[in-house]
């Protein structure tokens, strides 16, 4: 799970007081590998839309369609206009997710379950409100279950879909903001969709589920621990019908277990084996069929203290059947975590808290042949091949020396390079978090260039257009200067140099997400909740846009 040894402390406070790779054939011989390349992700984006997350169904990040923003031109970057309080007619709470947008409108939802669309000029065209959650669900969140995952635009529909982190799936008329559908995904009391885990490729949504229950033991600690399964579901655009339904651990897996396990374990742990959260953006490679995901840790671990391959790995899923193709498993220790347990075994070289937070990337190497690229969050960057799930590279990139810390997700593919983004604590005593991007060859194991930048963690996902990396920087004054006012900052970047392009400060607020591309204009959410713990709250957010001089 994102965002958690923070997390503790501050909900703690609220409620008691986040090279080129050519190791053997290309798996798919393509007369243009480079036509083909571009064809597994870009080929709905024609319209320079930004549909979902991360962009598009394969993970890229990038915006093919983008001809206004480039090298030069976002020098001339600025501010067109900012959907805040004043805009909406009343408060708008934080927001994590990445905006969607299409022909000039956003759509974004806030962590108050609220979700907004915004036309051209920023002013509010309607807003929507969430469902009221269960009574353990309430108990932290309210009266409207919180919205931190981004939602979709698909192509042939007229329709806005997006989820709540009580499990709820809603589709809504983006010209009025009608509920056509509602679906309830998760019947687990702490189970919903809690990253930007929601992709739409074709006429299906793929919507990755994950928990609130690692918190559980530690605020009801008389909730047996634990029951959460991840999942992904495949919904019918049109009617909200379920396709299927993939598990990571199944319920057949699960039972009580034995005493003499629990007491070991300090009797928290009572039922397993639990977890393997989704908590990105699932993706799809319509080539093969094939929707890969990348998985969590364990809430808690099988009754013969083991635990099921399915926890931090990349799996691969046929996209009409959900049926199960492959599994990469990629830690080399049980990783059970939750927030009454530490993250790290003291004396030991064994960490916790290992999920695969980054979104599969599915794309072609220099050499030709498909993988799938992924970040991981004890700092490893691994690169699989996508038909038969053989990891060909796992590197090293960042030592995981928190539980906060490695590789996050929403990183992007270019066409030279792919770019990872993560948290280390390299600055030394007095800051707790630093954060870094990268640019690695496409095998993953080479650095090509790199920005640090001190007290700033980047949790958010990137943006690609016309060689321009975009991120949001949460933090620009730097932890080690707690009593300086709270400022976030948006970032453009060379994605070939890494020479930073443009940079843009904005004060008096936090921002713990990406930035979307779409026709000239840059758009970002900012807002911080106590949920996703990294300093002192923002009581609102909002979204900013950015453009070029002019009507541009």
């Amino acid at each position: 799970m994102r965002l958690k040894s923070w997390t503790i402390a501050l909900y703690a406070v609220q409620l008691f007081a986040g090279c080129a790779l050519d190791v053997g054939p290309a798996n798919e011989p393509s007369s243009d590998v480079a036509v083909e390349s571009a064809a597994l992700a870009h080929d709905d984006d024609e319209d320079g839309a930004w549909r979902m997350a991360a962009g598009d169904p394969a993970g890229t990040g990038r915006n093919d369609a983008e001809t206004k923003l480039d090298k030069k031109s976002v020098r001339k970057l600025e501010v067109k206009w900012t959907f805040d309080a004043a805009a909406a007619g009343e408060p708008v709470a934080p927001i994590h997710a990445v905006p969607v947008v299409v022909d000039g409108e956003s759509f974004v939802g806030s962590y108050g379950g609220r979700f907004y669309a915004i036309d051209a000029n920023g002013q509010l065209s309607w807003s929507f409100d969430t469902y009221a959650p269960g009574p353990l669900f309430a108990l932290f969140f309210g009266n409207h279950a919180p919205i931190v995952a981004g939602a979709v635009l698909p192509k042939h529909s007229t329709s806005v879909v997006f989820g709540d982190t009580d499990g709820r799936v809603y589709s809504l008329d983006r010209a009025t903001g009608a509920l056509l559908w509602t679906i309830d995904l998760d019947d687990n009391d702490l189970g919903g969709i809690w990253g930007n885990s929601i992709m739409v490729a074709e006429d299906t949504i793929y919507v990755g589920i994950g928990s609130f229950e690692p918190l559980a033991p530690f605020f009801v600690p008389a909730r047996p621990c634990c029951s959460h399964r991840g999942a992904v579901v495949a919904l019918d655009v049109a009617t909200g019908a379920v396709k299927w339904r993939y598990e990571t651990i199944k319920p057949e897996e699960q039972q009580p277990l034995p005493q003499d396990l629990i007491d070991a374990l300090g009797t928290v742990e009572t039922f397993g084996p639990s977890g393997g959260d989704i908590w990105s953006q699932p993706t799809f490679d319509k080539q093969s069929n094939t929707v890969y995901v990348g998985t969590g840790n364990l809430f808690s671990r099988s009754p013969d203290g083991t635990g099921p391959e399915t926890h931090d790995a990349v799996i691969a899923l046929d996209a009409s059947t959900g049926q199960q193709k492959w599994v990469a498993h990629l830690s080399d220790n049980v990783d059970v975590f939750r927030f009454d347990i530490p993250f790290h075994t003291e004396g030991s070289d064994q960490y916790y808290d290992k999920d695969v937070a980054d979104q599969p990337k599915v794309y072609r190497t220099r050499g030709g042949r498909k993988v799938v690229g992924a970040g991981q969050k004890d700092g490893r960057f691994h690169v699989i091949d996508a038909l038969t799930g053989e990891v060909l590279t796992s590197t090293q990139h960042l030592d995981m020396i928190t539980g906060e810390g490695g590789l996050q997700s929403g990183g992007a593919v270019g066409d030279d390079a792919v770019f990872a983004h993560g948290v280390t604590t390299a600055a030394g005593a007095g800051v707790a978090y630093d954060g870094i991007v990268m640019a690695l060859d496409k095998d993953g194991t080479h650095s090509k260039w790199e920005i640090a930048l001190p007290g700033a963690p980047l949790f958010g996902s990137l943006a690609l257009a016309n060689d321009v990396l975009f991120f949001q920087s949460p933090f620009e004054e730097g932890l080690s200067a707690p009593s300086a006012p709270p400022t976030w900052g948006l970032y453009a970047v060379d994605a070939d140099s890494g020479e930073v392009l443009k940079r843009i400060a904005f004060p008096n607020a936090r921002a713990l997400n990406g930035p979307a591309i779409s026709n000239g204009r840059l758009y970002a959410a900012f807002g911080m909740s106590f949920a996703f713990g990294l300093a002192t709250p923002t009581a609102e957010g909002g979204v900013v846009c950015l453009g070029l001089p002019g009507g541009n």
